[in-house]
């Protein structure tokens, strides 16, 4: 992608996953960031109807974004003896908050 960068065009990053990943890199480079999700038989259409103007994306972010990938949830699966105050590795701000978008 920093190859990419170094052309001067455009960049707009398509995202098609079912969790949330850290995209420092992806957000650095990437003039836009479109996330779809897993977006079924449509998505495509969805996706190219975006991209092209033809469908205006109003939606906001139903999860939040880890700016790291230590900030992601760790489950240490222990009985109720030593309960833990948090289960993230690193606390902070995310990468994109909740209903950012």
């Amino acid at each position: 992608m920093t190859a990419l960068k170094q052309l001067k065009k455009p960049i707009i990053s398509i995202l098609i996953q079912g969790r949330p990943y850290e995209l420092t890199t992806v957000q650095e480079v990437s003039d836009a960031v479109l996330i779809g999700w897993f977006p079924g038989q449509k998505g495509a259409q969805a996706i190219a109807d975006t991209l092209s103007g033809n469908n205006n994306p109003s939606g906001r972010l139903s999860i939040s974004y880890p700016l790291n990938s230590q900030q992601l949830p760790v489950y240490y699966y222990q009985r109720d003896a030593s309960k833990q105050e948090s289960y993230y590795d690193q606390p902070g701000a995310p990468l994109y908050s909740l209903e950012q978008g």
